[in-house]
């Protein structure tokens, strides 16, 4: 059984409606028959537990670990999290472009090198990574998020 409050206590503030709106309905859409799915209605976002897994799925991921190495092999790093966040703690020599801002700010970040994408724990990076793909950019979302990475003790600021 899902916990839907966990999921919207969790997803209520990553989900930026104007960049996962088509894509979320066209999945739903797909999934709606034969599956007991829990929509929820709210602000500008519609956010469905039952398909977020399967949102996910589609967008390409790695490790901290690979991150990390890919990192220190040029791809350049962009944290999405709000400014409050990144100034509480953030990964050294990454680049804060917040979702709230992204759509206004995307085209800052380079085309020719690899993006890996961060958040918190990796679901509002994985919207900016799916939205930079479908845009032209080379961009990898890295699971976990800023939590995996401390946990790993990979360093933070």
């Amino acid at each position: 059984m899902l916990n839907v409050r966990r999921y919207r206590e969790t997803f209520a503030e990553s989900f930026h409606f104007p960049l996962v709106l088509e894509s979320i309905y066209c999945k739903v859409s797909s999934l709606l028959k034969g599956l007991k799915l829990c929509l929820q209605l709210e602000y500008e976002y519609v956010l469905c537990c039952a398909c977020y897994n399967q949102y996910m799925s589609n967008i390409p991921e790695i490790d901290v670990n690979e991150a990390k190495s890919r990192i220190e092999a040029g791809s350049v790093l962009v944290d999405v999290r709000e400014q409050n966040e990144y100034d509480q703690e953030h990964i050294a020599g990454s680049l804060l472009i917040p979702l709230s801002e992204f759509e206004a700010r995307f085209e800052e970040l380079p085309k020719d090198k690899e993006l890996v994408m961060q958040c918190r724990s990796g679901a509002r990076s994985g919207q900016a990574t799916e939205f930079l793909n479908a845009q032209g950019y080379n961009a990898v979302n890295m699971t976990g998020g800023i939590l995996a990475w401390a946990a790993a003790d990979l360093g933070t600021e």
